[in-house]
This record gives C-alpha cells, structure tokens and sequence, in this order.
C-alpha cells in the first residue's frame, strides 16, 4: 500500500467500526423484558443551545490619536439572524456489555464517532474522532489539568492537555490489571510523497522526500481505591515538512536533501504526573474534599542545525520546554451544595517574538545562532484562578451555579511587554423535572484588558495616527451573552 494512503484507510476504517457497532447495537436490542435485563441501553440525546444575545464593545485607550475608536462592533439579539443547528446536536449512544458506540450529528452532518469494543474483562478496543481519554480526575474543572502553550496573538490562550493520550481521535487500547490501568493510543499517522528537483539537472534529476506527521501517546495508573488515583501520560507527537528540504550543488555541502529551517522536522514530548486524592476514612473532618494535583509539560525539539547555501548554520534555541501546574480542590460535605477551584500556573522561556505581532519578525530561536542571539530571551508566564459554587436548592429540580475565573498572561522580552488580563463570571440557572429533560439560561460576562509597553507600540505604527507619538496603551474588550438552552434524552 501507498504511504500517502495511510490517513485515508486509517479514517474511513474507523468510521466503518464505529458503524458496525451502531448496527449490531441495532441488532442486538432486547425483543423482550427478559432480554433487556442482560442488553445495554440505546439513548438518543438532543442538545440545544443559542445565545439569546451576544455584544462586543472594545474601547481603546488615547482616542486623540488612535486610529481605532470606541463603539459596540457586534450586537445581536434573538432570534433573528441565529443558527440553532450551529451549536447544538443529536446524539445516538449504545452501551451494551461487550461493546457499544456513539454518533453524534451536528451542523456540517455526520460529525463526532465513537465506538469501543471489549474483548475481555481485562481489554477493550475503542476508535473514533470522539474518544476524550483522561484519566486524572479534573473535579469538573475546563479546561482540564492542563498547560498553556499560545504562541501567537489570536491565541494567547491556547492550551494541551497531556493527560487526554488521545487528543479526542484515533484508536485507545485500554488493559485492566486490578488497580492498574495502561493504555496505548495513536492518531492519525499522515504520509505524502514529495518529489524534490536536483538544481542543474533536467526531468531525471529528483530526490524523494515526505511530509509527515503521527501522534502516539501512553499511560500508566493507579487506583488507591477510596483514597483516589495516580498517573502518569505521555504524547508523542512528530512533524515533517518535506517540503523544506532542498538539494544544493555547493561545493563541500552534504550529499541528499538538506533542511533549509529549523522546524523542518519536530518532535514534541507531551506528558503529565497527576494525583487525584480524597479522605477514604470514615467519620473524619475532611470527608466531602476532594484534591487534584498535576504537572503537564510540553518539550518541543527542533533540528539543531539547518542549511543556507549548502552550509549548516546551528538552531538558536533548539529546544523549548513549557511547564504548567494545576492545582484544584473540589468540597462537598454540605448537602446539595458544591464549592470548586481550579488554578494553573504555565510557564516558559524561549526567544519567540510571535506573540508580540511585530510586522516581520517571527520565531527568533529558530534563526541562526550568529544572526539573533544578542536579541532578548522572550519569557512567558499565565496565571488562571477559577471558583465555582453549586447549589441543588432544597435538593429539588433547580439548580443555581455561579462561576468567576481571571486568566492573566504576561509576555516580555527586554523592553517589549504585553500583558492580557481576562475576567470572566457566569451566573447559571438549570431546571431538571426529571431525569430526561433539563432546561437553562445563563448570563456570562468576559472583559480582556490588553497593555503593550510604549517601546512595543513603537514597533505597531499603524495603531497611531499619522505623525503622533506612541505611547503605551491599554485597550479593553467586553463580551456579553445570554446562552439559553435544553437537554432531552430518550
């Protein structure tokens, strides 16, 4: 079989399993109340969600002599103008004793598949592009125990968590061995064939090369029963662009293609050590608390030398470690009530100048070490604190949540600073008159601060009029939004 054809076979075998397990849930209902006490349960879940209204403003500070001025840019209002379908779905779910699976429709047509079989008490096979694997216990905190690694100004927020070994795709291979767990995962692993001209020659000159990527992942775990679990998970994942490999004719450069950047080929470690912990004995103080700890890491390695002209030029930074730590507690030792935090501290140094948006100016570490290295190391540091409050009124069918978080994020490199500072509350109110229907309205409200120092802004001429001096700024974006909406499940 062709490489290139790989991911193709990979994705369409997936949906074919998924299907079969759909079918043969099918097949396999109960025709009578005896047969349904041995069968699994089939559910179909209709989730529906719109906003009942969405405003954006931003107001940018030194208006005088900004280019951009203060105003509500976006306001709608329901209902005209939505799309329901864009934010809800119809789910169909089959758990049976040996094996089951999941559907889920959404906006652009068959969307989410998931499918899992169990060859014994000890093995089961599950495949998909729906398969969430974490096994540390994030006490219901989103994003998860995780670490923040955006590099780029649209997603200054942006994060992995290495504990999912799945990444939400591909195939999950668990074993169950008493209070241990080991898993094996893999993803879509893309090939395709480059041919590469040799300079000077004519048609029966070509070098063979490849674009690549593959992702694989592992973990280990430990149930310590009534006292919680450990783990440890590991992502591996890999990148070639054959497309950055050139042959040179250059007098004393190496024969075969030669990478011409840095990250032409990388390997990024993501893995993580978590403890989910909580009082198994009876009769103590500390009963109703829960703890979760973890340490999630992302290493990206990138080539240490690359070609310019036929001459190898040594990687600024070759490596770039981000280091991220979680820490969330969870309390519910006063009936119908639930008390929450979660808290994440990334952190990292590299010599990437993305984040800052200066026009023409990229990943630093990733130039040569001659031309960049008395520029200044850039640090990296996000802060996350969230609290949460749950409130089962009178233990009935309504419930009240309120949610606060504040994310800051601080990016400096010498005299360039940019700090953003997003504070988010969302009250939540939720009917359940019984166990098939919930209904529910919140009200969320996020403001972003942004600051850039004077000497950045300075890089940033087009955020000034004409002929005016820079100077530092702090601008600030406001989002509001009413989500209503229900949950049927049959």
């Amino acid at each position: 079989m062709d490489a290139g054809m790989i991911s193709e076979v990979y994705m369409k075998g997936t949906r074919i399993f998924c299907l079969f397990c759909l079918l043969a849930a099918g097949i396999a209902m109960p025709a009578s109340a005896d047969d349904a006490a041995n069968a699994g349960n089939f559910s179909v879940t209709v989730d529906i969600e719109v906003n009942a209204v969405e405003v954006k403003t931003t107001q940018y500070s030194d208006q005088d002599i900004r280019r951009f001025t203060y105003g509500v840019t976006e306001a709608k209002f329901f209902p005209s103008g939505w799309d329901w379908w864009k934010d809800s779905g119809i789910a169909f779910e089959y758990n049976g004793p040996f094996f089951g699976g999941k559907v889920v429709m959404e906006e652009k047509g068959l969307g989410k598949l998931k499918a899992w079989v169990k060859f014994s008490p000890f093995l089961k096979l599950t495949a998909g592009t729906y398969i969430t694997a974490n096994y540390a216990d994030s006490l219901n905190a989103d994003p998860g125990m995780r670490v923040f690694n955006g590099a780029e100004p649209d997603k200054w927020d942006e994060w992995i968590d290495p504990d999912n070994i799945t990444q939400d795709k591909g195939i999950l291979l668990e074993g169950f061995f008493g209070p241990f767990t080991l898993a094996l995962a893999g993803m879509d692993h893309n090939v395709k064939s480059i041919l590469k001209p040799i300079p000077n020659t004519m048609d029966a000159g070509w070098n063979a090369t490849e674009d690549r990527d593959f992702q694989y992942g592992g973990r280990l775990a430990f149930d310590m029963g009534g006292w919680g679990a450990v783990n440890g998970s590991y992502i591996l994942q890999y990148k070639k662009l054959g497309h950055s490999y050139n042959r040179n004719n250059s007098p004393g450069s190496p024969d075969g293609l030669l990478p011409s950047i840095a990250d032409a080929e990388v390997f990024t470690h993501n893995f993580g050590l978590y403890a989910s912990l909580k009082d198994g004995s009876e009769n103590s103080m500390f009963q109703g608390l829960e703890l979760s700890l973890g340490y999630a890491g992302v290493f990206t390695k990138y080539l240490d030398e690359f070609y310019r002209s036929g001459l190898p030029v040594q990687t600024l930074v070759p490596s770039v470690l981000k280091n991220g730590i979680n820490v969330n507690a969870r309390y519910r030792g006063v009936p119908d009530l639930t008390v929450s935090t979660d808290n994440n501290f990334s952190f990292w140094n590299d010599k990437n100048y993305v984040i800052f948006n200066i026009n023409g100016v990229r990943d630093l570490g990733l130039q040569s070490q001659a031309g960049d290295e008395e520029k200044a190391g850039a640090s990296h540091q996000l802060l996350w604190n969230g609290l949460g409050v749950s409130w089962n009124i009178d233990g009935g069918p309504f419930v009240a949540e309120v949610y606060v978080r504040n994310l800051y994020r601080r990016d400096m490199a010498g005299d360039y600073v940019i700090s953003r500072n997003e504070f988010f509350a969302e009250p939540k109110f939720i009917w359940r008159p019984n166990a098939m229907l919930e209904l529910y309205a919140a009200f969320n409200w996020t403001m972003l601060t942004e600051n850039a120092s004077l000497e950045l802004n300075e890089q940033w001429p087009d955020r000034f009029v004409k002929g005016e001096t820079a100077k530092a700024t702090c601008d600030i974006t406001q989002f509001i939004r009413i989500p209503v909406g229900m949950i049927m499940k049959f």
